[in-house]
This record gives structure tokens, C-alpha cells and sequence, in this order.
């Protein structure tokens, strides 16, 4: 886990510390196990996206019950006329937000783009 990353997230979103503090104990709770070896995550993301809240929240409660240390490389856009801009002339490496893009060795294995469908735990545990 790298929390100095989270604190990068907080800065834009403080309320999302309490929903992660909320949900790793729901995870905690449940004896839940994560294991992530050699993978890096880039997360784009942006505060103003309601989509980007729930899933990012729930990445980063994953994140800190994670047995293993994970490079975390975050992407934020917070200024939406910017993001709509760069969008609209696809000036952007994702398609939508939230995007976490799992990589071992800078290899990308999966990515999920907006929603998970209630299945992140799932596909971390398959990486």
C-alpha cells in the first residue's frame, strides 16, 4: 500500500478517507485477503465524477488490506472543462473515469474503465 499516494487523493476528496476507513473495516471484518505481487496501478480519476467516487473508493480499501507493497501512479482531472476538452479531441490515454490500469513488469494486464460491476475484489485476485 502506498498511503503518500492516498494523501494525493484526499487533497481533492477529503470525505473519501472516512468511506475508505469505512469499507476497509467492512473488508477487515469479513477476514478478507489480498495479495497484489509486482503490480502497478495507474488510476485516472477525478472528484467531480460520481463514478470515479465509488470505485476508487473501493480500490483504495482494497488497496490497504494488501499484503504487498503496490506502485500506485495517479492521474487526476480535476478541471472538467479541461477534461472535456482533451476528450472531445482525444488528447487522453482512457476512454472514461475512473480507469485503473493494472501492469506487472509495465506490461498492462487488465483495466477496468467506469465500472467494475461490483467485481474489483474478484479481478484483483485474478491478476
Amino acid at each position: 500500500m502506498n498511503t503518500n499516494k492516498f494523501e494525493e487523493i484526499y487533497s481533492y476528496a477529503p470525505k473519501w478517507r472516512e468511506l475508505v476507513d469505512i469499507r476497509t473495516k467492512e473488508l477487515q471484518d469479513k477476514d478478507t485477503k489480498l495479495s497484489l505481487d509486482s503490480i502497478s496501478i495507474d488510476i485516472h480519476n477525478a472528484t467531480w465524477c460520481p463514478d470515479c467516487e465509488r470505485e476508487t473508493v473501493e480500490l483504495m480499501a482494497l488497496l490497504s488490506i494488501n499484503s504487498t507493497p503496490v506502485e500506485i501512479n495517479i492521474y487526476s482531472y480535476e478541471d472538467l472543462q479541461d477534461y472535456k476538452e482533451k476528450k472531445k479531441n482525444g488528447a487522453l490515454p482512457i476512454k472514461c473515469l475512473p480507469t485503473f490500469i493494472f501492469k506487472r513488469d509495465s506490461k498492462e494486464l487488465t483495466r477496468i474503465e467506469e465500472d467494475s460491476s461490483n467485481k474489483l475484489l474478484d479481478i484483483l485476485k485474478n491478476l
